[in-house]
């Protein structure tokens, strides 16, 4: 029977790098959140540098864990500035791609764009309302967004373009949304061929009668 390889032990910048991810992720925390980096990004930070960790010795080309860290490494170096740069990049508050998302007593606040949808939505005007795209919200808020929502190319429907972002209604009104949106430079806006002139500019609505799916 042949004995598996026994891991050889890290050198000391090996063993430096989680650690000093670490330090520079919880900092970065703080310096873009204060004081409220303690209720969520410490979280990301410690979760990223325990990703840089076992990335060193993951090998995703064939799915093991090798004792070959030097080419390991290097590739967590190299792409470490890029996972600091996503994380401090908050322009977006919410990005969601050809799948549905229910987002329920949930603060969007002051992001460039608060969510945005990229995919085909529901047609509001054919029953049943379904459609692979869906940003369900209910309750909450949406302060002082540039943009509030923004739905890229959702696709055409009967009467306009097809709906990615769907607002809960308290009743029966169009204008009874669950959610408090207030101080966003634009609430609804799109981009692609399906969101020319006067399309992408309203958000589509739900309640318990008109169950999208």
């Amino acid at each position: 029977m042949t004995e598996p390889d026994q891991p050889r032990p890290l050198t000391l910048v090996e063993a430096v790098i989680p650690v000093a991810s670490l330090i520079l992720l919880v900092g970065l925390s703080y310096y873009l959140f204060g004081e409220a980096g303690a209720s969520g990004p410490n979280q990301v930070a410690l979760v990223v540098a325990t990703m840089v960790a076992v990335q060193q010795f993951f090998n995703p080309a064939n799915d093991t864990i090798t004792s070959s860290g030097t080419d390991q490494q290097r590739h967590v170096m190299l792409n470490l500035p890029n996972t600091v740069k996503l994380l401090a990049d908050a322009s977006t508050g919410l990005a969601v791609s050809s799948t549905k998302a229910d987002v329920v007593n949930t603060d969007v606040v002051s992001n460039t764009t608060g969510i945005s949808t990229t995919g085909t939505g529901v047609d509001v005007n054919a029953f049943p309302m379904t459609g692979p795209t869906q940003v369900r919200i209910a309750w909450g808020n949406a302060i002082g967004n540039t943009t509030a929502y923004v739905m890229n190319d959702p696709g055409t429907g009967g009467g306009g373009n097809k709906i990615t972002i769907l607002q809960f209604l308290t009743s029966n009104t169009t204008a009874a949304f669950s959610t408090n949106m207030a101080g966003n430079g634009t609430l609804v806006s799109g981009t692609g061929p399906s969101c020319g002139g006067t399309n992408c500019q309203n958000l589509g609505f739900y309640s318990s009668n008109t169950n999208p799916h």
